[in-house]
């Protein structure tokens, strides 16, 4: 199975540059067709794009308190394979959604995808926590593992990539704007005065302020407060 992974606004794209797949909250993935800005599927749950694979997409994903590993269907978005669990500590999963709590990042590594993770255990309640729970607040792990896509297994590896680390750093879906191909796609979030974000994907020739295309993808509301009664 031939394997490329491009970084992309929100998540990657395939090898050869004609799909991205965007990560959006709830774990939703939303695969666009970078011609046209079509919109191929969306799957919510979905997890975390990691690395594109001829006609697969592999994904990290939360299943309860497991961080797994599973290979999609890059046409259309279903399962089919559940690699299995990445080798985490227990509480890397409370830390999935805490900014800077979970990254992992995948590249090539010859036949085989190398798959780097780090935790960092973060302190979540509201008071004044006790020294015993600030002791463990701020642990970190970390680890590699090689996946075999086509046999769908893993293993652990003790050596962990620096590089691929400082990535993963880099790499918590914050990256707004590529350039490539000639193209720029930049990923934005507008809020409206009625309480609506819209997330939106953009494409645009390099110089060019006129947009080839734009995509919704998203669009969410939060609940105002009525105005008060007039008295």
């Amino acid at each position: 199975m031939a394997l490329d992974s491009r970084a992309f606004p929100g998540g990657i794209t395939d090898a050869a540059g004609n799909t991205g797949f965007v990560n959006l909250p709830g774990d939703e993935i939303v695969a666009i067709d970078l011609t046209t800005g079509a919109t191929r599927w969306r799957v919510a749950g979905a997890g975390r794009p990691l690395l594109a694979a001829d006609s697969a997409l592999l994904v990290v994903r939360r299943q309860q308190r497991r961080l797994e590993l599973t290979l999609l269907d890059a046409v259309n978005g279903d399962v089919r394979n559940d690699i299995g669990p990445l080798p985490v500590p227990d509480w890397a999963a409370d830390e999935w959604d805490t900014s800077g709590g979970f990254v992992a990042v995948a590249q090539p590594q010859g036949s085989q995808s190398q798959v780097v993770w780090r935790a960092v255990k973060r302190y979540h309640g509201g008071a004044a926590p006790s020294a015993e729970v600030l002791s463990g607040a701020g642990d970190e792990a970390g680890g590699t593992v090689l996946v075999d896509l086509d046999a769908g297994q893993m293993h652990a590896v003790q050596d962990v990539d620096p590089s691929m680390l400082g990535g993963a750093e880099l790499g918590e879906r914050a990256q707004r704007t590529t350039s490539t191909g000639g193209r720029v796609y930049q990923l934005d979030s507008k809020p409206f005065s009625d309480g609506t974000t819209v997330v939106t994907l953009t494409a645009s020739r390099e110089g060019d302020e006129v947009p080839l295309w734009e995509t919704v993808l998203d669009r969410r509301g939060t609940r105002r407060r009525p105005p008060p009664l007039r008295q």
